[in-house]
């Protein structure tokens, strides 16, 4: 059974519906409309998806919600059940170990408040039956000893993240083009993320830029929102290369997977990444990936198979190598069927449930 949002008029939000999902029947509780959420500022909407949940637990739980099991990846989520309502079977998900957006977003009043986060969030953490974390080894053993000095005393378990293969998978380059009307005859690239100032956007523009004036016309698509998208356009249109980005706002992940389709190679420029689940979906689907050195990248990239890690913040270096990776379209395509066997989200789904079997309450 799931809980989220929707936005489909056939949904009864507040209730459990009957729906299918990759083919197959199952229930969904609806807590607010999508619409709803997008009107949230970005970095409240967990907080706002996990009090909605919590406003409805009775109608989601019944009346034993206190010993139900709850599987999230909502810190707010593990947050309120795990003080509030005693649970005692929670079983918490981090999709790449980095702290809510919030502190990113409101830097001067995440700064204020995140010694008293990081209390409050090894609390939480340590009243959790089992935690799961798509990270490095490296990143959980960090993690880990950051949060014992707040008391932190559990086991993170390794988990690679979790991509929809049904969604994202190689699809044909010209028809995907010719769909979304896109140029036929010259390199497109793509980024999917957030606009934010951690994730260099700024940066693979001048790539883009740099590419452009030494290889010729080019595009990028950017699937996103964020703070930087004011900041972003204006610079686009200052440096005249309006015709050259095309800003398609933030889209559902089929328009996203028809996006990278339609492109040749995806571009990562972030400072600090968990493990992006971007990336994943990007050489799932078959696509070379330029990226900055990047927490997850080499678990992902293949120098000269499928991409390339680029060091140095360097865009007429950047732009080399995405010359480069135009010619690693078989290459990449090949890498793509192992990766989806790693990261395909049912297959990840059998493993959890087979590691909560195995540890149960620990």
């Amino acid at each position: 059974m799931y809980i989220g949002v929707g936005d489909s008029k056939k949904l009864e939000i507040g209730k459990w519906n009957k729906i299918i999902k990759n083919k197959e029947h199952i229930w969904f509780f609806p807590v607010c409309r999508n619409k709803v959420l997008e009107r949230v500022p970005l970095g409240f909407r967990d907080l706002y998806f996990a009090i909605s949940v919590y406003i409805n637990r009775k109608k989601i739980f019944g009346n034993n919600y206190t010993t139900c099991s709850i599987f999230t990846g909502n810190t707010f989520i593990l947050w309120i059940f795990s003080f509030l309502t005693g649970k005692k079977r929670i079983y918490y998900y981090a999709p790449g170990l980095r702290y809510s957006d919030f502190f990113t977003r409101h830097r001067l009043i995440g700064k204020l408040i995140f010694p008293f986060f990081k209390k409050i969030h090894a609390a939480s953490l340590n009243r959790a039956s089992i935690i799961f974390a798509a990270a490095s080894k490296e990143e959980i053993n960090r993690y880990s000893l950051e949060l014992e000095k707040y008391g932190f005393n559990k086991k993170i378990r390794q988990q690679p993240t979790m991509i929809n293969v049904q969604i994202f998978y190689p699809r044909d380059k010209k028809s995907m083009r010719q769909k979304h009307n896109l140029p036929m005859d010259i390199p497109i690239f793509i980024y999917v993320g957030r606009l934010a100032k951690v994730k260099g956007v700024d940066f693979l523009i001048d790539a883009v830029s740099s590419f452009k004036d030494r290889y010729g016309d080019c595009r990028i698509i950017i699937c996103g929102d964020g703070e930087q998208d004011t900041h972003l356009r204006t610079y686009v249109d200052r440096i005249n290369m309006n015709d050259i980005v095309l800003f398609k706002g933030n889209c559902p992940s089929n328009l996203v997977a028809e996006y990278i389709g339609a492109s040749d190679v995806c571009l990562v420029g972030s400072f600090y990444e968990g493990f992006s689940v971007a990336m994943i979906e990007e050489v799932v689907s078959g696509r070379p990936v330029v990226s900055t050195n990047v927490s997850g990248a080499s678990d992902l990239i293949k120098d000269g198979i499928n991409g390339f890690i680029v060091s140095e913040r360097n865009p007429h270096i950047f732009a080399t190598k995405m010359f480069q990776s135009l010619k690693l379209q078989e290459s990449s395509l090949k890498y793509s069927n192992e990766l989806s066997e790693i990261y395909d989200e049912k297959k990840q789904w059998d493993r959890i449930m087979l590691e909560i079997d195995r540890y149960g309450y620990e």
